[in-house]
């Protein structure tokens, strides 16, 4: 019944959208109908059911092709396929993808079909079945990511929309806590639906994690008698999990607002002078009163009372609901609220359209945590080809496209990502005048904003369609104080499109090649022409079915961070057997696992589609067999891709089966951690001599790919008619 509902009220919306794009009142509709506006306005609303001949009626009624084609998709039937909705803009697509797989399924069914024949004939439909399923989804992400500082909450605000005006502001604020860095605490999902807040929470090791980290930053400024600004301690922790800390430990520093008088002490510091002095009065050790430190801290955030995880605003309630949103989200993001322990997650929920041009996309916005060390984050990377993502690089104007963003697209494109796969935009957020301050070829500085944007843009689309490759990268520059949002609103827009225009391209393709492969099954010529071609396969195949034995080590990713990343980070992932952010051991194992698929496979890859192309492109006659080449084609980078994914899969999983557990390592590096210079060193060392001791991962590595590329050569020759 529930589903029955739905769908009429799904017919019920696009009836009124044909009616109203005829020019037609309910009133007028009604009256060519021959019933009252009632009947109308409760069939729009999907209160009165429609069998056929009235849905007709209605559509004969409004008179328009689009009310025709509406009936016409009503009255499909479907059955390989999901039905989509009736105002999915690909729905006469999805269709013929149904007609052509009960064509496949028809063919199937003949009796003289061969093996070869019919496991082609099956893959297809697998392909045609995945594919159409992508199409069908109407929702995308747009991944917000950028340096520390950068601006882009503020960015999000201006063009999702999410402001509020307050009584002493000029101008509306953005909702979501902004600042001049290191403000936001965790990843941020902003979606559409009733107003409210839903928070994903640390556990409860990790809010232990974090107090550590705290306590020993405490300790060992008393320790070196002093603030250690600049120093190595103030990268053990981010500021912001700091701020949450001290706001739910009630240890907040004083103000520094006051100008005259003495400074007040740090509350935090003189709670951990006071216990080093007992404890060392007591004879005990540093153990001891780290300890102690640890369990007074995590006593007064009163962790047991802070179990809540989601919040909503109540519609009776006097405030404005930006304004609710804005208050709360500031409260949880500082750790101020105390019914909430720090959060790993963040879920905003605007009862608004996040883009005014998305249409029946349901878009997600995600501010990701402000890059402050490296782009080699598991949170940031796995947003990086991900299905129905578009990715929004942000940097400064005069540094884009950035550091950040140009590392994040090369680690991609290394580790196998097709970079016609990745949608985006680059977003320079320039401030005050600098776009302004941009220089010419003559030299002479630029005599408006817009143009500078236009010189800067070509910078840009050279190193990022260029020297980059990534083509379907858009470039737009936007000054969230001063510029208006409509035209990065239109770019992401048109980022979405394209997004499912790649989809749609994918199911065309298939459908294309199904009508090849179903033309071809009796045509005698054309058989011949596929014969042809499968000889060439077999030789390919007989020439590239063994794979090297040399192999880059998986590790390689990993031992390279380690030297490059700073020696807290390296810290702080000892702390936490090999899970902190910026130093992710279980990441970089997987990531390192991909780079060694996309060395071994991707030139053969390559190598494969040349000999596709060059017989294709031989002699028009051979057309007939592009079917089958582009069938194996696609089998061959499905195998490509499975590999990739299992690589991934096997790294993250040695890890947490083998590394993660061993208690001596991290041990280790915990005690090195403060006994002088050579730190890096030494880690690296252990590092690289542990992994030597236990190499067995590469050993599964290679096995797993040439495991994978034998069932990719068996798949291929399984589709080859015998000569």
């Amino acid at each position: 019944m529930d589903t029955d509902l739905a769908k009429d009220k799904e017919l019920g919306r696009e009836l009124a959208r044909v009616r109203e794009a005829a020019g037609l009142t309910q009133a007028e509709l009604a009256g060519r109908l021959g019933v009252s506006q009632t009947v109308v306005s409760r069939t729009e609303s999907g209160e009165r059911q429609l069998q056929g001949d009235r849905i007709r009626d209605f559509a004969d009624a409004i008179g328009t092709k689009e009310a025709k084609v509406l009936e016409a998709r009503r009255s499909r039937d479907w059955s390989k396929l999901k039905r989509p909705p009736i105002g999915h803009p690909n729905h006469d697509l999805l269709w013929s993808a149904e007609l052509k797989l009960r064509e496949l399924k028809t063919l199937l069914s003949q009796p003289d079909i061969t093996q070869a024949f019919a496991r082609r004939i099956e893959a297809l439909c697998r392909e045609i079945d995945t594919a159409a399923a992508e199409l069908l989804k109407r929702e995308c992400d747009l991944v917000f990511i950028g340096k520390i500082g950068v601006g882009k909450t503020s960015a999000i605000c201006q063009i999702a929309g999410l402001t509020a005006s307050g009584p002493d502001s000029q101008r509306p604020s953005p909702v979501l806590d902004v600042g001049a860095g290191r403000t936001t605490l965790c990843e941020v999902e902003i979606r559409t639906g009733p107003t409210s807040i839903v928070v994903e929470p640390c556990t409860d090791a990790e809010v232990r994690a974090h107090v550590a980290d705290f306590a020993e930053k405490l300790l060992r400024a008393i320790n070196d008698g002093g603030e250690r600004g600049g120093s190595q301690d103030d990268q053990i922790m981010s500021r912001e999990v700091e701020r949450a800390i001290r706001n739910m430990a009630n240890l907040r520093r004083p103000s520094t607002r006051r100008t005259e008088g003495p400074r007040t002490p740090d509350p935090a510091r003189e709670l951990a002078r006071q216990i080093f002095e007992e404890e060392i009065k007591r004879s005990k050790g540093e153990q001891d009163v780290t300890s102690r430190l640890q369990f007074e801290i995590l006593s007064r955030m009163r962790t047991d009372r802070r179990q809540r995880h989601d919040m909503h605003w109540d519609q009776d309630a006097r405030a404005d609901h930006r304004q609710w949103l804005k208050s709360e989200f500031h409260r949880i993001n500082t750790g101020n609220n105390p019914d909430f322990t720090i959060p790993k997650r963040i879920r905003v929920f605007v009862d608004q359209p996040l883009l005014s041009l998305d249409g029946d996309v349901e878009i997600r916005i995600v501010d990701t945590k402000g890059i402050d060390e490296t782009v080699a984050r598991a949170d940031l990377e796995r947003h990086v080809g991900a299905s129905h993502t578009v990715l929004v690089l942000c940097s400064g104007f005069n540094e884009a496209p950035g550091t950040e963003a140009t590392n994040l697209l090369r680690r991609a494109s290394e580790a196998g990502i097709k970079r016609n796969e990745l949608q985006g935009v680059v977003l320079g957020l320039p401030k005050f005048d600098e776009a302004l301050q941009t220089l010419d070829d003559a030299g002479e500085a630029v005599a408006s904003i817009k143009e500078g944007y236009g010189l800067k843009t070509g910078v840009v689309e050279e190193t990022v369609h260029q020297s980059l490759g990534y083509r379907n990268f858009s470039v737009r520059f936007f000054n969230s104080h001063e510029d208006n949002p409509a035209d990065v609103q239109q770019d992401l827009s048109d980022c979405v499109g394209k997004v499912f225009d790649t989809y749609r391209c994918t199911v065309e393709e298939l459908v294309k090649s199904a009508e090849g492969l179903i033309a071809n099954y009796e045509d005698e010529q054309a058989q011949e022409i596929v014969r042809q071609a499968a000889v060439l396969i077999r030789s390919w195949i007989k020439r590239n079915k063994r794979l090297g034995s040399a192999m880059r080590a998986t590790e390689r990713s990993l031992l390279s961070e380690v030297e490059s990343v700073h020696p807290a980070s390296i810290h702080a992932t000892m702390r936490r057997k090999g899970g902190w952010y910026n130093l992710d051991y279980p990441h970089h194992l997987a990531y390192g696992a991909r780079l060694v698929v996309s060395s071994v496979l991707r030139s053969r890859m390559r190598d494969f589609a040349v000999l596709c192309d060059t017989f294709l492109e031989a002699d028009e006659q051979h057309r007939p067999a592009e079917p089958l080449l582009s069938q194996a084609r696609r089998a061959l980078e499905n195998a490509s891709q499975t590999a990739t994914e299992r690589a991934q899969l096997l790294g993250e999983t040695w890890f947490h089966d083998t590394l993660e557990e061993e208690d001596e390592f991290w041990a280790t590096g915990m005690q090195r951690w403060g006994c002088g210079a050579g730190y890096v060193n030494d880690i690296s060392t252990m590092n690289k001599s542990w992994f030597s001791e236990n190499g067995e991962l590469n050993e599964k590595m290679k096995s797993m790919i040439k495991r994978e590329w034998k069932r990719a050569m068996k798949v291929v020759e399984g589709m080859l008619e015998d000569d």
